[in-house]
């Protein structure tokens, strides 16, 4: 019987469900569907629960929920509470706090480039190009995981951030050309979106 419900799934719009085999993953896709609404108090919730409920922080689970919960912060000090970009109220405690969880988030998984980037574009975001702190985080990245360019969608459009990052311009541009062109088949709306 068990091996039965955790084969059973629920079709939700285009989106199948196996409730009793990622339940993890569906609180996870619930907290960032209220984060992206606006409702930061429910998305925190869910995710200091699913903290507090795991049962090794050092694992990929631990980094996941520490970069949502750091995107969440970033969203809100960013877009505020009425989903427009406020750049001269942007609350820089929460960018803090973001970051720290970003770079906390590596911390726990090194093999993850993701909680880097961010991490990079806050610290320049937070304290300009003169500590080269960001830059420093981009060239790490490029030096890292730069063999690997062409493995995945992912991997060949944070490269091209970290040129942007870095001021090089017409490399990224170049860089984001080559990985659209290489990756079409893989690429959706989201991905260029949350890229660009």
């Amino acid at each position: 019987w068990v091996t039965a419900a955790q084969n059973y799934s629920i079709l939700a719009g285009d989106i199948q469900l196996y409730p009793y085999k990622s339940k993890r993953n569906v609180v996870k896709l619930k907290s960032d569907l209220y984060t992206r609404l606006n409702k930061f108090e429910e998305a925190a919730n869910l995710l200091y629960n699913l903290w507090s409920n795991l049962e090794d922080e050092n694992s990929k689970d631990a980094s996941d929920i520490l970069s949502m919960l750091a995107a969440q912060f970033k969203r809100r000090a960013i877009m505020g509470m009425q989903n427009e970009i406020v750049n001269s109220e942007t609350d820089r405690n929460l960018l803090v706090q973001a970051l720290n969880l970003y770079l906390e988030a590596f911390r726990r998984n090194i093999d993850d480039f993701y909680p880097l980037i961010n991490a990079a574009y806050l610290q320049l975001m937070l304290k300009g190009t003169s500590t080269k702190s960001g830059i420093e985080l981009a060239t790490y990245i490029e030096t890292v995981w730069g063999r690997y360019k062409g493995t995945n969608h992912w991997l060949d459009l944070t490269l091209a951030q970290c040129k942007l990052l870095k001021g090089d311009y017409s490399g990224c541009a170049n860089d984001l050309t080559e990985a659209i062109e290489y990756h079409k088949e893989a690429l959706g709306i989201f991905d260029i979106e949350s890229t660009m």
